[in-house]
């Protein structure tokens, strides 16, 4: 809340695109340190927090920006931000529950291993955060994702790197399914 204040203020300028990319790599680290964790002590339970609360403040500053768009000219600032703030945390706590009724579940119904779950869960967070990051580097748009739309398929592939890009065809239910001949994944150059 701190820097969603400060930020939506503009007391605070940052870069959006720079902010943007530093949330998922925040994310990625986070899971990545749960992976190599050997045990959870007090002392490295500590370091999360910290870590949780300095990630929070980056957070927070692309927040800011969301709230900027929302806010209208006639509406008071203080219940506006209120009113955002307040949505925002339920939100993240309803996620947090969940995912703790659904470890719960498994740790304790299904004698699911905590270590265990703790490096699924880790797993596939780094991976979707670490496909985030690398679709959010600052100053690289000719080399994100462009997405070329044909009749039957959306093909994505990565432009300005110079080598061919495996893409997997995802067919819309809306068009008639591939035509004989056609494979998945292709290859682009």
């Amino acid at each position: 809340t701190i820097t969603l204040f400060l930020s939506a203020k503009e007391l605070v300028r940052v870069n959006i695109e720079m902010v943007e990319f530093l949330i998922p790599c925040t994310i990625a680290f986070t899971a990545l340190t749960n992976l190599f964790q050997k045990a959870f002590t007090p002392k490295a339970i500590r370091i999360n927090y910290f870590l949780a609360l300095f990630f929070g403040l980056i957070h927070g500053l692309a927040f800011a920006e969301t709230l900027r768009m929302i806010l209208a000219t006639d509406q008071s600032f203080a219940l506006s931000m209120f009113s955002f703030s307040l949505g925002l945390e339920t939100g993240q706590i309803l996620i947090v529950l969940l995912m703790l009724l659904l470890a719960q579940l498994l740790i304790g119904v299904f004698r699911v291993e905590r270590r265990h779950w703790v490096i699924f869960l880790s797993a596939a967070v780094f991976s979707l955060s670490l496909q985030m990051a690398l679709e959010r580097i600052p100053g690289s748009e000719e080399k994100q994702t462009a997405l070329l739309s044909t009749n039957n398929a959306t093909v994505a592939s990565l432009t300005g790197t110079g080598s061919p890009v495996l893409v997997n065809l995802q067919w819309r239910r809306s068009v008639q399914p591939p035509y004989p001949g056609e494979t998945n994944p292709i290859r682009l150059a």
